[in-house]
């Protein structure tokens, strides 16, 4: 459902989308493209919230497919291997945490500043 092309992180697409919404929040889409990135024209409240709801659907896509494919593996390491995932709980976090950092230094996504992620150091202001 990517319209960026293959070798782009989900968080650099994400990224890309992001900030497409932000300039249909503001009317305009994307009307071509430079050197420095997209380039925007003006577009009706319509077409900007066409856009908004494509960028969401594809964003819940990903997310879906990634659960999907988590469950499916879990699956296969249960009923193929007899492995019980539960009993690597410990491993899975430490592996997870070490990801999440090597993927923050590659594939860095530029949350809001308000946003609640639901990380350590988030606020509940």
């Amino acid at each position: 459902m990517s319209e960026y092309g293959s070798g782009m992180s989900m968080a650099e697409m994400f990224n890309l989308d992001k900030e497409r919404i932000k300039m249909a929040l503001k009317g305009e889409l994307v009307s071509g493209e430079d050197e420095s990135g997209f380039t925007y024209a003006p577009a009706s409240k319509e077409e900007c919230d066409e856009y908004i709801l494509k960028a969401f659907d594809n964003a819940v896509f990903h997310c879906l497919e990634c659960a999907r494919s988590g469950r499916a593996l879990e699956k296969i390491l249960n009923e193929l291997c007899g492995i019980k995932p539960e009993n690597y709980f410990y491993e899975y976090m430490k592996i997870t945490s070490e990801l999440e950092r090597e993927d923050a230094e590659k594939y860095e996504f530029y949350f809001e500043e308000e946003l609640e992620t639901g990380e350590e150091g988030d606020s509940d202001d």
